[in-house]
């Protein structure tokens, strides 16, 4: 048998290995359920999913920025879940297990392919698929977008860096075709340019390793301008999806307005140094880190230095050690769209961040051992027993963070546990517990939530539905009106605050609270719905068609919006529109008795009409 059969066998036995850790460690999420975090609006809540591929909602998807994102590539993998598994949890998590595996075997086929080494790439590949910090982005089914569009990271590297090799055009447009598909997917891969250049410098060799003091000569050659000039569509690419980032999460960044931009920078420096600990030792991982209201000086400035540091010597010793100065710059800038300078959300830093730029560190780490082991007496059987137990302490540890995931509770529990004055963990566990029934405990959860941040308006407004479920109405008012009182562009407080007024049978206040959040977030189904269903009552029939057709853009599947839509068509004796909405709710919901009922009548009418 030849050295190329070998390599065969011996990448395929690899491929294989690294497919059976990521399941051996993940199986267990085929019993995991939805979280009350995000897979609401993701999947459960989210009535597009079910429609399916149809033209208007691949055209919605592509124009939306529904749940503040822009991903459409990512909600036609969800589709295609909902299509298969409907709201079975299972099915949901076995496709991000399954692109997780397929992540852990590409990056090492990327590595060995370019590197021309197997058992390190074997080693890089196997770090990143049974790191316990990882496994935020796979178990968790509303982290699709960061599994997915790390496929597509990775073969838009594999494509560029076989173009560079071979010089084909074709190998060349497949990596900005990936590179839109992963842009498409989550739009934190617009670092991939300068990875780009990185890679020319190693594992490609594009530019001379051996330059010296020469560097400064060598930027300012054709060569390396014509290297520029190939990143130019990845750059307008990424730059175009940053401009659509910044408008479509612009709700999000709001948040901004809280955090000086000397605290953020603080964040950010200590941001760095916390992922390179919880690297090397994955300990407290949660689902949520809040946002800190102090951060000491000295960490900050610690941090700071570590960070000078290590850039410094990776920048002196580029030559020596070209693995450490691209390792190095490869974490440092995938992490800079999320690193929090520009605030995105509540959170201080996020476990999914470290998905790609982790994989920096494993290169750093595991081609310095080898390096460091290489030509020595037993250094194969040293280094071998490293790895293997590197390997089975980060696999028990990944495996005991997985179970974590099992359910809500589950999940909010360990990380209440694992971080400090958690108010979203809180409000978490809240609601498990009011879908359980537990309603006293849920307050309670709720009013911890809020002494820990008086200012985070989620709290009151969870507390305002629970007593406005149970007829407590003016509670639950105080409650909605302290939650405007801090955050007043709040919608969902606007909403419920309506809909506690419209019970009260208070529809001129309703209806001021349902136009504002209609104002905040013009493509609200709920706002819409209300505010419609409250201008009608009102006798306002032209205006509730209106904003019922704009709910149902959003929610097309909602059974009770068709029907009232229906009875406001018809009783302006429009009994085509009225009939087919009457009839599409009857689909959606087959025991539906009032709509056919109203079907019914309003056939009679058109029928009545039509006689001369």
């Amino acid at each position: 048998m030849n050295l190329k059969n070998n390599d065969v066998i011996s990448k395929t036995g690899i491929s294989i290995l690294l497919a059976v850790a990521v399941l051996a460690i993940y199986w267990q999420v085929v019993n995991y359920s939805f979280i009350l975090f995000d897979d609401e609006d993701y999947v459960l809540l989210n009535s597009r999913l079910r429609i399916g591929f149809t033209f208007e909602n691949i055209y919605w998807f592509l124009t939306s920025s529904y749940a503040a994102n822009w991903h459409p590539v990512t909600w036609f993998s969800h589709i295609l879940d909902v299509k298969l598994f409907g709201l079975n949890a299972m099915g949901h998590h076995l496709t991000s297990v399954v692109l997780h595996g397929a992540n852990s075997i590409l990056l090492f086929l990327f590595l060995q392919r370019f590197t021309g080494s197997i058992w390190r790439s074997a080693a890089v590949a196997a770090l990143f698929a049974i790191h316990p910090l990882n496994v935020e982005s796979v178990a968790w089914i509303s982290e699709r977008k960061n599994v997915l569009s790390t496929l597509f990271w990775l073969l838009t590297l594999y494509f560029y860096a076989s173009y560079a090799k071979q010089k084909s055009k074709t190998f060349y447009i497949f990596a900005i075709f990936t590179f839109i598909l992963g842009l498409m997917s989550k739009q934190m891969l617009v670092s991939i340019p300068f990875v780009l250049l990185l890679l020319d410098y190693w594992p490609l060799h594009r530019i001379p390793i051996n330059i010296g003091t020469k560097l400064s000569r060598h930027l300012k050659s054709s060569e390396f301008r014509s290297l520029l000039l190939e990143k130019v569509p990845f750059l307008i690419l990424a730059a175009s999806v940053s401009v659509i980032t910044v408008v479509s999460q612009q709700k999000a960044m709001n948040s901004l307005l809280g955090y000086s931009l000397t605290k953020r920078f603080a964040n950010a420096a200590t941001s760095y140094t916390q992922y390179l600990r919880k690297t090397f030792w994955p300990n407290d991982l949660g689902v949520f880190y809040p946002f800190p209201e102090s951060i000491p000086l000295w960490e900050a400035i610690a941090s700071t230095a570590v960070l000078i540091v290590v850039t410094s010597a990776a920048l002196k010793l580029r030559a020596r050690y070209p693995v450490l100065f691209v390792g190095w710059l490869w974490y440092l800038i995938t992490l800079v769209p999320v690193i929090g300078i520009v605030k995105i959300g509540l959170q201080s830093m996020a476990d999914r961040y470290a998905y790609i730029p982790s994989i920096g560190i494993f290169i750093i780490v595991v081609w310095s051992l080898a390096d460091l082991f290489h030509n020595r007496p037993r250094s194969k059987l040293v280094l071998s027993c490293i790895t293997g137990l590197c390997i089975i302490l980060l696999s028990v540890n990944a495996w005991l963070q997985t179970s974590y995931w099992k359910d809500t509770m589950t999940l909010f529990t360990h990380t209440l546990a694992s971080t400090k004055d958690n108010y979203i963990a809180l409000c978490a566990i809240g609601r498990e517990l009011e879908t359980q029934g537990k309603y006293n405990e849920a307050l309670q959860k709720f009013d911890e939530a809020i002494v820990v941040a008086p200012w985070y308006d989620s709290a009151q407004t969870h507390q305002g539905i629970m007593l406005m479920k149970r007829g407590m109405f003016e509670a639950a008012i105080i409650k909605f009106n302290k939650a405007l009182a801090q955050n007043p562009t709040s919608v969902p407080a606007h909403i419920n605050l309506g809909i506690v007024m419209a019970l009260q049978d208070r529809p001129e206040e309703a209806i001021q609270h349902f136009q504002i959040a209609v104002k905040l977030e013009p493509r609200s189904a709920a706002a819409n719905y209300n505010l419609a269903f409250t201008l009608y009552k009102l006798g306002k029939p032209d205006e509730a068609i209106s904003h019922y057709a704009i709910a149902l853009a959003t929610d097309p599947i909602d059974h009770e919006c068709h029907n009232n839509l229906g009875i406001a068509l018809a009783g302006q004796e429009r009994y085509n529109e009225a009939i087919r909405h009457f009839k599409e709710a009857l689909r959606i919901k087959p025991d539906f008795l009032d709509a056919g009922n109203n079907l019914e009548l309003a056939l009679q009418k058109q029928r009545a009409a039509s006689r001369p």
